[in-house]
């Protein structure tokens, strides 16, 4: 996606116009609105967003069988809707930045991913614990509130991450000069502006999510 770049005099001056370099196409900075690429984008998320609640609607449907119920269907629920939310942030992405999209598509990612994988560990953990219980002849009962309980702390975990960051250093939109190339000198550019503190904040998000993932 292309943004045009003109040329003009710093001070004014009589000198013609047509001194100046011709207008140069480069880079967008962010997705623009109105592109085939955004629009294409969209389809692919909506799609995506049928499939997870088509099925969410089979395991509602099918969840007194056999294989749903060993499958743990509260958190196969919970999984779908995660997905779903995981996809909301391509629908907030394009456009210029703002104090909207600067924040809230990451914040609505991470809360998407522990949905997803919180799930699918804690659905693992399960399994595990019960297999362990068993080698040792011991019987063990894992009710859907205890692990309910174990979401909920995954997910708090993730609210107070994202209120620390938004009162400590809340990403806002700026102006940024950028030497490109093409032009041969500085192009201001509109980015999301975050200082060292929440360039770590967003550092301890992936790493936080990849132990997670690990853990899972």
């Amino acid at each position: 996606m292309k943004r045009s770049v003109a040329y003009s005099f710093v001070h004014k001056t009589n000198c013609p116009a047509s001194w100046l370099p011709e207008d140069l196409q480069i880079d967008c900075e962010y997705l623009q609105e109105d592109q085939p690429a955004v629009y294409a984008m969209y389809g692919l998320a909506i799609l995506a967003m049928i499939v997870y609640l088509l099925m969410l609607a089979a395991i509602i449907w099918y969840r007194h069988e056999r294989a749903v119920r060993f499958a743990q269907p509260l958190f196969l629920y919970m999984l779908a809707v995660g997905g779903v939310v995981s996809l909301l942030p391509i629908f907030l992405l394009p456009g210029p930045p703002s104090y909207v999209q600067c924040f809230v598509p990451r914040a609505v990612v991470m809360l998407g991913f522990t949905l997803t994988f919180g799930c699918l560990l804690l659905k693992t953990y399960r399994v595990y614990k019960i297999h362990e219980a068993a080698q040792g002849l011991r019987m063990l009962k894992i009710t859907n509130n205890q692990m309910m309980t174990k979401l909920v702390v995954l997910l708090l975990v993730d609210v107070i991450v994202l209120l620390l960051w938004g009162l400590v250093a809340f990403p806002k939109p700026a102006e940024e000069l950028v030497y490109m190339a093409e032009v041969g000198g500085n192009v201001s550019n509109q980015v999301c502006s975050s200082d060292a503190v929440g360039d770590a904040f967003i550092a301890g998000v992936y790493i936080l999510k990849s132990i997670l993932t690990l853990a899972m």
